[in-house]
């Protein structure tokens, strides 16, 4: 059983009602800052709000693989905010989940596009087991793709593919990408 914070609930919706309220200058703010310090090649210490990580290239790429590449990060951080706004998300609609997996994968040159050549696109799986119904959890798909904003910015530069299973089944599959949103229930749904 994943386990969500009753109190979740109240501190999503000030969260959801600080964002609409937040107009002009208040919009301009920074969400967070991130400062970089080099340390040797292409290896360096970012720190964010009191932690520290660090980013290298592999030595194939003339670096030291002591961490993951900045790409590696980045996509970690789509998915993670794509995560954490879903299960805000279950906790504002009152819905447990037994299970709640995600991974992402990118492809560069992906999958051949109407014109015949292959597009980038990233793939983000997510696996939900649950006593919900499947219109539930694409509700909660739909939202979490809607409120995280690094999900959203991306998906207009890169075409960001969404599979959810939900018990076992595909129930949804969407594109998200400039320009177009195309969105695909499973067969029987």
């Amino acid at each position: 059983m994943v386990f969500i914070n009753p109190e979740l609930k109240q501190i999503v919706r000030a969260q959801l009602e600080e964002r609409h309220e937040r107009s002009g200058a208040a919009a301009e703010r920074a969400l967070t800052t991130v400062k970089s310090e080099a340390l040797v090649d292409l290896q360096f210490r970012m720190t964010v709000e009191g932690h520290e990580f660090i980013v290298d290239e592999r030595k194939s790429s003339g670096s030291h693989d002591a961490g993951p590449a900045p790409v590696r990060y980045y996509l970690g951080g789509i998915m993670g905010c794509y995560q954490v706004w879903f299960i805000k998300s279950a906790a504002l609609a009152d819905l447990s989940l037994d299970r709640f997996e995600a991974e992402i994968s990118s492809f560069p040159g992906g999958r051949a596009s109407s014109g015949g050549s292959p597009q980038p696109h990233l793939l983000l799986t997510i696996i939900v087991d649950s006593g919900n119904t499947d219109d539930q959890i694409r509700m909660l798909a739909e939202q979490a793709a809607q409120r995280c904003g690094i999900f959203m910015s991306t998906s207009r530069a890169t075409r960001i593919e969404l599979v959810v299973v939900h018990n076992g089944n595909t129930i949804l599959e969407r594109a998200y990408a400039a320009g177009e949103a195309k969105t695909e229930q499973a067969a029987g749904v």
